[in-house]
């Protein structure tokens, strides 16, 4: 959500748009680009990977991460609003 600053991937099959995954983005929030074409993070409780069909959509999705996690870090610390997750802006389809 772009007014509070949250963000949200959903990630989806390309077949049947089945969620595969869906996690928030939080602050803090650890992000490695383990190949060209596989990337993963992890939050308090899990770890996450995508594995992208191209490095042209891996790299569109880096980026909105990595937007995402200077959104995020820049914040200041203090009392938070109700928290209210969305999609990032970026949406990229993975296969098969």
């Amino acid at each position: 959500h772009t007014g509070n600053n949250t963000f949200r991937v959903v990630g989806r099959k390309i077949q049947d748009h089945q969620v595969v995954i869906n996690c928030a983005i939080p602050k803090g929030l650890k992000y490695n680009q383990a190949t060209q074409t596989f990337h993963q993070w992890r939050d308090a409780r899990q770890v996450y990977g995508l594995n992208f069909g191209s490095k042209e959509d891996a790299n569109v999705f880096a980026s909105a991460m990595m937007h995402a996690l200077e959104v995020l870090n820049s914040q200041e610390t203090g009392p938070t609003l109700p928290r209210q997750n969305s999609q990032l802006p970026v949406q990229v389809q993975n296969g098969p």
